[in-house]
């Protein structure tokens, strides 16, 4: 079953409306990165997917909501007919208009800095993992301790047996190439070129 415009459809395709006059070639190429995303999680080309993968597929378009807010969005999209699972035709539209406010936008490495500054007290550029797995199991998105053990694993320098932040923005920051408002002239430049 293939995903296609509702001009060129075909017994058994997944039909998505055509773009309104309106919808810019920006808009266009937001809706094929969506498609892109959920074609990963689509078993048998049905044009659904399970619901528990949304969070997965918000997430590999550089987007990072809260729980709450995909537990939301979750209830705003999940198919009535079929529980546990979301159309394509029913996301395409909700997760482009979201893009395109740019919600759910990861922290920069300005903002990851100065959050990790704020605790550091004494400016010595290292925290304790004892401070930052209370931190991340107390406050905001609760993580589980397997997430906490695994993300601190990676982050604490075994010599000093602190965390010394400066070394692992680059790692905690999404990649711009996911921030999709960020290339939007980029992203133009190359259509005017296909053009």
């Amino acid at each position: 079953m293939g995903i296609v415009h509702e001009n060129s459809a075909s017994e058994g395709q997944v039909i998505i409306k055509h773009p309104t006059e309106d919808a810019s070639p920006y808009e266009i190429n937001i809706q094929k990165q969506i498609i892109e995303a959920f074609r990963v999680f689509d078993e048998n080309d049905a044009g659904r997917i399970n619901i528990e993968n949304l969070g997965i597929v918000v997430r590999a378009l550089g987007r990072v909501p809260r729980k709450a807010e995909i537990k939301q969005f979750k209830a705003e999209v999940e198919d009535p007919d079929a529980k546990g699972f979301v159309k394509l035709e029913v996301l395409l539209p909700a997760l482009t208009n979201i893009l395109l406010q740019d919600k759910w936008k990861p922290a920069s490495k300005e903002q990851l800095r100065e959050a990790f500054e704020f605790f550091d007290v004494r400016r010595t550029g290292r925290l304790s993992p004892t401070f930052l797995s209370k931190l991340l199991t107390d406050h905001g998105d609760k993580l589980k301790e397997e997430e906490i053990e695994s993300f601190l694993s990676t982050m604490v320098n075994p010599f000093r047996k602190k965390i010394e932040y400066d070394k692992f923005y680059e790692q905690l920051v999404v990649p711009e190439s996911l921030d999709i408002l960020e290339n939007k002239r980029k992203i133009m430049s190359e259509i005017k070129d296909e053009a």
